[in-house]
């Protein structure tokens, strides 16, 4: 039995950082990322409601385009998700931060846990906890890792 699930998203298509005057946290998403924040919300309720289970954190970088993937990806499930913008998990901020708020959920009995971030960290987090993998991780798209009997392994939704 599965005891806990990670659904690690990584932010949709934003504005490239030599197109954009704003500093890197401030870069938001382009059109065409909206739809796709807008698409991984569809297939992520589609999946909570095959899975009859709901997510209990959300947790997003303090980059625009992770809050902005998050607020879009939200509008397609059910309303009083807790959400909280963590600098743990900005852009280059390496696994550890991501591994501090996932222990931290465990630790706090949640089942179904959310994290908005970046690569290469998302890509490093996998390979930390399900070892090494290659994967090919689009714009807004996004992975679901559980956690049984302590084992991780990347569950195919």
């Amino acid at each position: 039995m599965v005891s806990f699930r990670l659904i690690l998203i990584r932010h949709a298509l934003a504005y490239e950082s030599h197109l954009w005057d704003g500093g890197d946290l401030n870069r938001p998403l382009l059109p065409k990322g909206k739809k796709q924040a807008k698409q991984a919300g569809k297939r992520i309720a589609k999946y909570l409601r095959q899975k009859r289970r709901a997510i209990d954190m959300v947790f997003v970088s303090e980059a625009s385009r992770s809050v902005e993937t998050a607020q879009y990806m939200l509008k397609h499930l059910p309303d009083n998700i807790p959400t909280s913008q963590s600098a743990l998990i900005n852009p280059e901020s390496g696994t550890a931060g991501y591994l501090k708020l996932i222990e931290e959920s465990l630790g706090e009995g949640h089942v179904i846990v959310v994290i908005v971030g970046h690569e290469d960290d998302l890509s490093h987090v996998v390979a930390h906890l399900c070892g090494e993998c290659r994967l090919r991780w689009e714009k807004g798209g996004f992975l679901t890792l559980c956690l049984q009997e302590e084992q991780w392994f990347i569950e195919v939704v």
